[in-house]
């Protein structure tokens, strides 16, 4: 998928660091700040697999081409 779209590295990276920051704030017992952190988990895997989606239906009609 980064070869197709590099752009999408940042998304995994931005998706890595949010769930990095929601198990510290876990470990710190903040449950107060998790909901930002836990709608923005959302948006980037949200993200993250409409581009895999994107990416297997490319696949999809390049093995159709080729049959």
């Amino acid at each position: 998928m980064f070869h197709v779209k590099p752009e999408i590295s940042k998304i995994f990276k931005s998706y890595y660091k949010i769930l990095k920051n929601i198990n510290v704030l876990l470990s710190k017992n903040k449950t107060n700040e998790l909901d930002f952190w836990f709608l923005e988990l959302a948006k980037t895997a949200a993200i993250i697999s409409k581009n895999r989606l994107d990416y297997l239906y490319q696949l999809k009609k390049l093995y159709y081409l080729i049959r």
